[in-house]
């Protein structure tokens, strides 16, 4: 069994082949810090929050390289989550 240590290089590797995420891709990020966004879990749930910040490693990390790219005002406002989990919220 691979350690996680294994699964970030690949996934790190991966990323740097790909560059799939804006803003690799050429594309700006979808939210700035002040929007209010609809996160949707993965069972489904949606909740209405705000973007508090983004998400810079100084290196690449697993997460980042995942598309994990902002920081939003739930339980856990320290793990970013990814722009696909996020829609603008219709106020």
């Amino acid at each position: 069994m691979s350690s996680l240590q294994d699964w970030a290089e690949e996934v790190i590797a991966e990323h740097a082949v790909k560059s799939p995420f804006a803003p690799e891709n050429g594309k700006d990020l979808l939210f700035k810090v002040g929007d209010d966004v609809i996160f949707t879990n993965d069972y489904g749930l949606e909740f209405q929050l705000k973007v508090i910040g983004l998400y810079k490693p100084k290196s690449t990390t697993a997460l980042y390289a995942m598309g994990y790219r902002y920081h939003v005002d739930d339980s856990c406002p320290w793990m970013p989550s990814k722009e696909s989990s996020l829609r603008a919220a219709s106020l």
